[in-house]
């Protein structure tokens, strides 16, 4: 049934007259759709149209029971059956002033006849507009019922009226608490509702505990709102204690401390002045001294004013209490210090509450003032000390959800009043996110949960995207106490997770392995007759006995030995059964009983070893020769005399005076100079000599094989060594550079590599010849004016251009020497990124190479863009044969001396069935 109907009659409203529809009108409108318990609508324009409903209708309607379709049933009958009995003028009600000329029209509107306003004074015309819209709304049947005078009609209505009374009530209710419930200031709807609960029902006033209002711990006061007007349950019974409660809300503490501020002001100045004077501490003896009476004087005014005061504190309670109210809006501390007190209702009237709370004058069970703490203590102070160390048995991390059920465990076990239980809990758990801890809630708390819960494959460190995972997690469930580095991030799941894959951990709770595997492991690495076991080697031994385990590969088996406790200490890549022995000194010892050995035999011997892990113990330790050939030999294996030191140094000192020097050169001249030294230590070649020199002399020169320096300024690389030859040289043949290499021992795999290799102190100028750039007077704005040309040059041809087809210079930037298509392409590589470059290929020095090209063709690499662009020019005009299409691509600058073979073999270039050339 349309829920406002009712509002149209409320009681002692009702009359036999047209005035009881247009009074209350506005409230009808909703009646016009129903709603059936299926979701679709019947509709009603009247009220009349809602009573010529069937009671099968009636049924249809949301809310509506038997007996009310019952009651409408009945009148329905009395209208059908009566009779009206009298005339419509002599029924009107005298509710309001309506003139006999107003009533004559209304009745001629009732019955469809035609009526006249025209000269109405403007009451007349509101009274009528009135009338018009009751009629449109109930109907005009009911309308002329009513105006009959009708007693059926008014039994009619009364039914309604029966029907909706208590709902009316309840509406007014509701609309009265909304109404109160908005006007609480916004800080007090953010706070939790339940410290307020308390207080309310602390103070004297009644019907404050006479229907339970359960909440959430965390529900604020805009919560407790929603969940009255939301309907649940007893809405009557829950309004009962809600419109008292917001009412109540709406205080002002510091006016709260009024009337004990006034009762104060009452008091003689003396009496004040005594009363200020011990509430700050003073002593009876002190304040007496200083007003001239005895201690026993200042006792009695002391007692006096405090009576007044005390007794001023309890008739407030009646409205408020105080203290419970700052307890309720600190959000239920349940210790309050006097500070606290003093930042709500300032520090005069906090003075005076909390001198009252310290004498023990202040009576309410609510709290106590703990002497012992030094504060106000919200419950009963045995209870709080058997509530304390019944919570210190709860873990120090709860989650949200769990809550409820430890709250609920203990109050059934332990009878505890879940109100006061829930006060204590509040003081000693803080929550964050989804989070109860007591205590500090610890960053290896939080990634543990973390990695638990959210990462059961888990997590690899320094993966950008499990990182951002792991703090999205970690702000969802503990806000803003989840922030923590990547870095540090890291080495907390490190700490707290089991190793099961390279970099990557997971919680030790999903870790299920037999422990009689780890025993067994542990057995072999004690009975090993080596000292240090590589993990590798261990998960290749073992690997059979892993199979069907979580252990499948090295990782996890070095992450699950460290779970379940290994004897022996773990290193990052090995396991050492003596602390002061590594992998290093392992490998050393090796070395060492085998004299010289090969890399294969090392590897296969340190299984999980890499060649770079080699390397790193070659330069760890002094003791190991690295060879030629891939071998590595001890330094025991070597006879070497305290001549062959000062020889060699003498010598290596002259041959590396002005610049590095090579053992490819020094071999030779070793053979000949040093041939007995090279003979008693089997040097057979460069790499060997190389290896050797470097164990005599590393603290003495600098070694980068093949080269040994002097100063450790300069760069032992082929280009670096090559630089220093070339040191006050301006230009160069390239035959003379290649000469300096020859005799000085440097290698190159081209001559081409061999001039980038010295790119860019040196760039070539023309088809034999090398100068320094500053000499060239190449500078940044001269390449950037170069690029410029040639992406002009490039734009203009179509897309690509050959540097060797680049001939006019005219536009390009002036230098130290003429421009030619060396030096363009030398000026060219400069430019880097700022050029798309590509390369034909050729194995001469003295053919151009290179090819620009545009975006259009920034994709393509040399053989493709050879592809499209034959393509392209044979849908032009079709090549007759291929040495028309060697030709064009000659012409284009992009082949050499012949046709590139890849045309042919990967099927760009064939003849068809009609012997036609085609290229695809």
């Amino acid at each position: 049934m349309p829920t406002q109907i009712w509002k149209a009659f409320p009681a002692g409203s009702l009359t036999a007259s047209p005035g009881l529809f247009f009074r209350h009108s506005c409230l009808l409108h909703k009646t016009r759709t129903g709603r059936k318990k299926d979701g679709s609508t019947v509709s009603c324009k009247t009220v009349g149209d809602v009573l010529q409903l069937s009671p099968l209708q009636l049924s249809n309607y949301k809310n509506m029971g038997r007996l009310s379709i019952k009651r409408i049933i009945i009148a329905l009958d009395a209208i059908v059956h009566s009779e009206n009995g009298k005339h419509e003028k002599e029924c009107f009600a005298t509710v309001m002033p309506i003139s006999d000329n107003c009533k004559n029209e209304v009745l001629a509107m009732l019955h469809n006849e035609s009526y006249d306003t025209s000269d109405f004074s403007d009451d007349e015309r509101t009274t009528f507009s009135k009338y018009m819209s009751a009629c449109e709304i109930t109907g005009k049947e009911m309308a002329l019922a009513a105006a009959n005078g009708s007693r059926v009609i008014i039994d009619v209505m009364q039914t309604f009226r029966d029907f909706y009374e208590e709902p009316l009530k309840l509406y007014e209710r509701k609309v009265k608490f909304d109404q109160a419930a908005c006007s609480l200031p916004i800080e007090i709807k953010e706070l939790p509702v339940e410290p307020f609960i308390f207080a309310y029902r602390a103070s004297g006033a009644t019907n404050k505990n006479g229907f339970n209002i359960s909440s959430d711990s965390e529900a604020t006061v805009l919560d407790f709102v929603h969940t009255i007007m939301s309907d649940t349950g007893d809405t009557s019974k829950a309004l009962d204690f809600a419109i008292p409660f917001v009412t109540w809300l709406k205080f002002d503490v510091t006016k709260l401390c009024q009337p004990m501020r006034d009762c104060l002001e009452k008091q003689r100045d003396n009496a004040q002045f005594v009363f200020e004077q011990r509430m700050l501490g003073e002593t009876l003896e002190v304040v007496g001294n200083a007003m001239g009476v005895s201690r026993e004087r200042i006792r009695q005014i002391e007692k006096k004013v405090t009576q007044i005061i005390t007794h001023s504190y309890d008739a407030q309670k009646n409205d408020h209490d105080i203290l419970a109210t700052i307890y309720a809006l600190r959000g239920g501390d349940t210790v309050l210090r006097y500070d606290e007190i003093a930042a709500q209702v300032g520090d005069a009237d906090a003075q005076m509450i909390w001198y009252l709370a310290k004498k023990d004058l202040i009576n309410c069970e609510a709290y106590h003032f703990s002497h012992q703490s030094n504060a106000i203590v919200f419950g009963d102070e045995s209870e709080h000390v058997a509530l304390s160390s019944l919570l210190a048995e709860l873990p120090a991390f709860v989650e949200e959800s769990e809550m409820p059920h430890y709250i609920a465990n203990l109050v059934e076990k332990h009878g505890i009043a879940e109100e006061l239980l829930r006060m204590q809990l509040r003081s000693t758990y803080k929550r964050d996110g989804m989070f109860y801890h007591r205590g500090r809630l610890t960053v290896v708390f939080m990634c543990d949960y973390i990695l638990r819960t959210r990462f059961p494959n888990g997590y690899k460190i320094a993966d950008e995207s499990d990182h951002k995972r792991f703090i999205s997690y970690l702000v969802e469930v503990f806000e803003s106490k989840g922030k923590i580095t990547a870095r540090a991030l890291d080495a907390k799941i490190g700490q707290i997770g089991v190793l099961i894959d390279r970099g990557k951990y997971i919680h030790p709770s999903y870790i299920d392995v037999d422990k009689k595997i780890v025993d067994d492991v542990n057995a072999y690495i004690e009975s090993s007759p080596r000292v240090v076991l590589t993990y590798t080697e261990l998960y290749d031994t073992f690997s059979e006995r892993f199979s069907g385990t979580q252990i499948n590969n090295r990782y996890c088996l070095q992450g699950v030995l460290k779970l379940f406790g290994c004897p022996f200490v773990m290193r990052k890549d090995y396991i050492t059964k003596e602390s002061d022995v590594n992998l290093a000194s392992e490998f050393e010892h090796f070395v060492e009983q085998n004299g010289r050995v090969h890399k294969s035999v090392l590897l296969e011997e340190f299984n999980g070893l890499s060649e770079i892990n080699i390397g790193f113990f070659c330069q760890q330790l002094s003791t190991i020769v690295v060879l030629d050939g891939g071998y590595y030999m001890h330094s025991s294996q070597l006879h070497i005399s305290e001549e062959d030191y000062n020889e060699q140094r003498k010598f290596l000192l002259t041959a590396c005076r002005d610049t590095p020097v090579s053992t490819r050169m020094l071999f030779n001249e070793y053979m000949m100079r040093f041939t007995d030294f090279m003979i008693r230590n089997n040097i057979e070649s460069q790499g060997n000599l190389f290896g050797v020199l470097q164990y005599m002399f590393k603290k003495e020169f600098f070694f980068s094989r093949p080269y040994i320096s002097l100063s450790n300024d300069v760069d032992l690389t082929n280009h670096g060594v090559l630089l220093q030859h070339l040191i006050g040289v301006d230009s160069i043949e390239i035959e003379d550079l290649i000469d300096i290499c020859d005799k000085n021992g440097i290698r190159f795999l081209s001559v081409r590599t061999l001039i980038e290799s010295i790119e860019p102190d040196f760039i070539r100028v023309g088809k034999t010849m090398l100068m320094r750039k500053e000499s060239v007077g190449v500078d940044d704005d001269s390449v950037l004016d170069t690029v410029q040309q040639i992406n002009e040059i490039v734009h203009v041809r179509g897309g690509y251009c050959a540097s060797k087809n680049i001939d006019d210079f005219s536009w390009f930037p002036d230098l130290n020497v003429p421009w030619n298509t060396y030096l363009l392409e030398s000026v060219s590589a400069l430019a880097g990124d700022l050029l798309t470059v590509l390369r034909i290929n050729t194995s001469t020095i003295y053919t151009p190479v290179d090819v620009y090209i545009g975006d259009e063709y920034a994709d393509e690499d040399m053989n493709s863009l050879i592809v499209r662009l034959l393509v392209k020019e044979s849908q032009l005009e079709p090549f007759a044969s291929k040495e028309d299409v060697f030709n064009w691509l000659q012409e284009q600058g992009l082949c050499n001396a012949k046709l590139p073979s890849f045309l042919e073999t990967e099927g760009h270039l064939f003849y068809d069935d009609n012997g036609k050339l085609k290229v695809q």
